[in-house]
């Protein structure tokens, strides 16, 4: 491998080239001052020109700023396609880990060449620390199905894993609808991770048909989303996909909800219980400051809301 300034009329990126790994922060690439260590381009003899092995977006914006020459990373063209890999993910792995979308974008290149499973094992193994098995390399390779929006998401997000693969076996009028969402408000992952992890459990415990349940739901995949104010709508739907995964939860929470909204709270006192109801009761927490505030507080405990108070804890028991 070599370093040469090259000129850009000879980069010719194939469209059935598959890009494998990902760019950081693309949108913040110079064009005006083009640095090999900070902005790095791998290319590889082909043809009389080269092809991009990495640095696609490198290329097109400075191809649409103008410039001529860039400097590069060459791989000579005897270079074998599991050398190059091996030379530009030990350059990506010195910032961050190999995404599962990367390995899977590998092993695709990897079936369509007809590389054998021994060959690749070891590069996957590098990528994912884990054997390569037949299982995996077909959850991997799903995950090429993925739409761009998600992908682009999940990696933003640093998602895990189990993240990726959830959506893979989501239908895909779910899938747009998870899409939908990070179109309308970018939600923080574990949001997106509920609402998808629901409906996924919801699918497989009642085994109905992903149109139907998001009917049943009163949900449009195709609702605008981003008319929403102060994320009332993804509020919505979180607590509709909620309760028809936990029903008889759903249902306590509510009468829990009730109880305590009859309760005519001091400003100085605050409640606390266990959300997930597995510890019995609840915590009373009072902040005095003077006689005055002590005694509205005795007041509290000794009139109408006594009652109330032992009924809340009748349902938190």
């Amino acid at each position: 491998m070599q370093v040469k300034k090259i000129n850009l009329d000879k980069i010719h990126p194939s469209p059935t080239e598959i890009q494998i790994f990902d760019e950081e922060n693309p949108s913040l690439i110079n064009t005006s001052n083009n640095s090999i260590f900070s902005e790095p381009v791998f290319l590889q003899n082909d043809n009389g020109g080269y092809k991009i092995v990495y640095g696609f977006n490198t290329v097109s914006a400075l191809k649409k700023a103008g410039v001529k020459y860039i400097s590069a990373f060459v791989f000579d063209k005897n270079y074998q396609f599991l050398d190059v890999i091996r030379y530009v993910s030990d350059f990506v792995l010195k910032s961050r880990p190999i995404w599962p979308i990367e390995i899977a974008r590998f092993l695709q290149v990897c079936w369509q060449k007809g590389i054998p499973a021994e060959q690749k094992s070891e590069i996957f193994n590098k990528f994912s620390d884990t054997d390569l098995t037949y299982l995996r390399e077909k959850n991997y390779l799903a995950l090429n199905d993925l739409d761009p929006l998600l992908q682009h998401f999940l990696i933003e997000k640093k998602a895990p894993l189990k993240t990726w693969l959830m959506l893979t076996e989501l239908p895909a009028v779910c899938q747009i609808l998870m899409q939908n969402l990070i179109a309308g408000y970018h939600p923080s992952l574990s949001i997106f991770e509920e609402i998808g992890r629901n409906l996924l459990e919801i699918l497989r415990r009642e085994n109905v048909q992903a149109e139907i349940l998001l009917n049943e739901l009163n949900w449009s995949c195709e609702q605008d989303v981003r008319a929403d104010q102060g994320g009332k709508k993804i509020a919505e739907l979180r607590e509709l996909v909620l309760s028809r995964r936990f029903p008889h939860l759903t249902k306590h929470h509510r009468k829990i909800e009730k109880a305590l909204e009859a309760i005519r709270w001091p400003f100085n006192i605050k409640i606390e219980y266990d959300k997930n109801y597995e510890e019995p009761g609840y915590i009373l927490r009072a902040h005095i400051h003077n006689v005055e505030e002590l005694t509205q507080l005795l007041n509290f405990f000794n009139g109408p809301a006594k009652a109330k108070l032992e009924d809340l804890l009748k349902i938190l028991g």
